[in-house]
């Protein structure tokens, strides 16, 4: 198997993926913008409970393969990167306790909760975003040599 080969489809592939997951983050704004805090109407925040569910799912997934492959062909690539993967690392699991609280909270869809639960879901997005451009970085760094 051809190793430099591997590890730009490995990479190729997993900026795919995160093009993927911004489509998920602005199906999950939209879905937000129609919470209104203090409205009485939930089925916006259901709603808003389906896109996450969505999303917790595609990042399960796609943290997955970061960890199983491409994470390993960075660090194989350039050893001087291990510490940001595992840094990166780290963070995937942090991050999916945090989404999944939100989509628990999301699904239970109680009006009252909409300001916060908003702000909240805001606040997750605004760090994944960061996280996915660390990695970016990181792919294109390493593939830069």
């Amino acid at each position: 198997m051809n190793e430099p080969r591997t590890f730009e489809r490995l990479t190729e592939q997993s900026l795919e993926e995160h093009g993927q997951i911004h489509f998920f983050l602005e199906q999950l704004r939209k879905a937000l913008g129609d919470v209104v805090p203090g409205q009485a109407d939930v089925e916006p925040m259901r709603r808003g409970a389906a896109e996450l569910e969505g999303l917790v799912e595609r990042l399960r997934e796609h943290f997955q393969r970061e960890e199983e492959g491409l994470f390993h062909a960075l660090v194989d690539a350039d050893e001087t990167c291990g510490a940001d993967v595992r840094r990166l690392e780290n963070q995937h699991e942090r991050l999916m306790e945090i989404l999944e609280m939100a989509r628990i909270h999301a699904g239970r869809g109680e009006a009252a909760d909409a300001a916060l639960l908003k702000e909240d879901i805001e606040g997750f997005m605004a760090v994944l975003a960061a996280h996915e451009g660390a990695e970016d970085a990181l792919f294109r760094r390493t593939l830069a040599g």
